[in-house]
């Protein structure tokens, strides 16, 4: 059993640094720097950069289309709300 819960812990701490460090790859593309330069920040290979990179970019992609599919249609229908709203007043202050 206490093998079992040290796997599990080794996993969750593997986890947590493959995190960490998609975020800084994450930060320091931001920042400008190129892949070699943040594999070599980051002391790990040139691969490993670009498959964290591949990552974050479908993550970015995953998080759009969900923005586009849930939030997106309540946004639009909320600015059309508004528009309406101010043509009905621009209507009555405008008609004698």
């Amino acid at each position: 059993m206490e093998h079992l819960i040290s796997a599990m812990e080794q996993q969750q701490n593997q986890e947590q640094q493959v995190q960490w460090r998609r975020d800084k790859v994450q930060e320091l593309c931001s920042k400008g720097y190129s892949q070699r330069e943040i594999s070599q920040i980051l002391q790990v290979g040139l691969a490993t950069v670009n498959r964290d990179i591949s990552y974050l970019r479908d993550q970015a992609k995953t998080n759009i289309k969900r923005y586009i599919d849930e939030r997106l249609p309540e946004e639009y229908e909320k600015c059309l709300v508004g528009l309406n709203a101010i043509t009905n007043l621009r209507s009555l202050i405008l008609t004698p």
